[in-house]
């Protein structure tokens, strides 16, 4: 389920699951959004087919913004990870971000990867965090 915003515009702290219908519901409140929902259904549909058990959701998408750019989004496997990595690496999933943006509607990561302006922490960890400030917000998570 996922929780109303807070005044400052994110979600409570931790890690909200959720159904890819919930989402919609709960997040597709304008045309931008819905727009960016029907290339995140695309990503869902690509990350079941390569084996990978979850996504989580961040950016402005997951906040009360009425029109996000697009949203961040990072994968994550418990099984079969070499696998599954070795699939990611052929497919638009390993791209640029700009490459993503448009086959996607934003940028996507593996959740076990270092955060790019915090090597100290994975991009899971980056994604629970305020930018540029150590407060923590929600993010949203969706089994594959």
């Amino acid at each position: 389920m996922i929780p109303n915003f807070l005044p400052n515009g994110f979600l409570p702290e931790g890690i909200h699951e959720a159904t890819f219908a919930e989402v919609q519901q709960k997040l597709g409140f304008s045309r931008k959004r819905e727009q960016l929902l029907n290339k995140m259904k695309y990503l869902i549909e690509i990350c079941q087919l390569m084996g990978c058990d979850v996504i989580y959701l961040d950016g402005s998408f997951v906040s009360a913004k009425i029109a996000p750019n697009d949203y961040d989004a990072c994968w994550d496997c418990t099984k079969n990870k070499k696998q599954v990595m070795s699939k990611v690496c052929e497919s638009y999933l390993n791209a640029d971000s700009e490459t993503q943006k448009d086959f996607f509607g934003g940028e996507i990561y593996p959740a076990f990867a270092k955060a790019p302006l915090n090597e100290d922490i994975s991009i899971l960890t980056y994604f629970q965090r305020v930018q540029f400030c150590n407060e923590h917000k929600g993010i949203i998570k969706i089994r594959l």
